[in-house]
């Protein structure tokens, strides 16, 4: 399946916010050593990674 630019241009800017996102959440912040995290963590990873199939499954059909 070849991608046109938009589509590729609309799962970077999906995968560039859903980073902000995950750093947010998980309290993570490039450049730390640590990363305090919260309670749950394991289910907030998977939950990131749903949200993260969704996007890319959006970006892919152009839908916003």
């Amino acid at each position: 399946m070849k991608l046109t630019k938009q589509q590729i241009d609309k799962m970077h800017s999906l995968r560039s916010e859903l980073t902000k996102v995950r750093c947010w959440l998980t309290g993570y912040h490039a450049g730390s050593k640590t990363n305090v995290g919260i309670p749950g963590e394991d289910s907030l990873r998977q939950t990131i990674m749903l949200i993260d199939e969704i996007a890319g499954r959006q970006a892919l059909k152009g839908g916003e």
